[in-house]
C-alpha cells in the first residue's frame, strides 16, 4: 500500500473474528507488531514506518492460526487483514494488494471482497482501492465446485 512520507507513527487495526489469532505479525521494518486487544474483535498497535527515501509502501507478514474452519460439508476461510490509517499519497488508487493461496485440489465457491479472484491455479488475489478488514473464501476441499448462498441470492 502506498503512503505519505511525511507521518511519524502509524496505527494499525484489525478485527479478529472469534477462533481466529494472528501470530508472529512483522511490520515494513521487519519489526515485530504487538496487537493489543481494544475489546471486541478490534486489536492495535502502532508502527514506525520505513525512511521514505527507502519504499513508499507498507507490507505486513503474519501466520494465522484458526483461519479455516469446516461449514457444512466444505471450508471457510477467514483471513483478517491489518488496516492502517494513513493519508494517500495521491499516485494510486490502489491501496491493497494481497493473495490467498489454497491446496491443490480445493474448489473456492465464494471470495469476499468481490474483487478477490483466482489468477494462478489456486491462487486468489485482489488489489483494491480500499483496505478490506477481512479476506473470505468458501469452499469445498473435495475438489467439487459447488454454488455458495451467495452466489445464489446475486443470481
Amino acid at each position: 500500500m502506498l503512503f505519505r512520507s511525511d507521518v511519524g507513527a502509524v496505527p494499525v487495526v484489525v478485527l479478529v473474528p472469534r477462533g481466529v489469532e494472528p501470530r508472529g505479525v512483522t511490520g515494513p521494518r521487519g519489526d515485530a507488531v504487538a496487537l493489543v486487544p481494544e475489546g471486541g474483535l478490534r486489536r492495535s498497535a502502532s508502527i514506525r514506518p520505513p525512511d521514505a527515501d527507502r519504499a513508499r509502501t507498507l507490507s505486513f507478514e503474519y501466520r494465522v492460526e484458526g483461519a479455516i474452519s469446516d461449514e457444512a460439508g466444505g471450508f471457510v476461510a477467514r483471513i483478517p487483514v491489518l488496516t492502517v490509517a494513513l493519508p494517500a499519497d495521491g499516485e494510486s488508487g490502489e491501496v491493497f494488494s494481497g493473495a490467498v493461496s489454497v491446496p491443490e485440489g480445493w474448489a473456492v465457491s465464494e471470495a469476499f471482497p468481490a474483487g478477490l479472484r483466482e489468477g494462478a491455479p489456486g491462487v486468489f488475489e485482489a488489489t483494491l482501492p480500499v483496505i478490506p478488514s477481512l479476506l473470505t473464501l468458501r469452499g469445498r476441499t473435495d475438489g467439487m465446485w459447488r454454488p455458495g448462498a451467495g452466489l445464489v441470492v446475486e443470481l
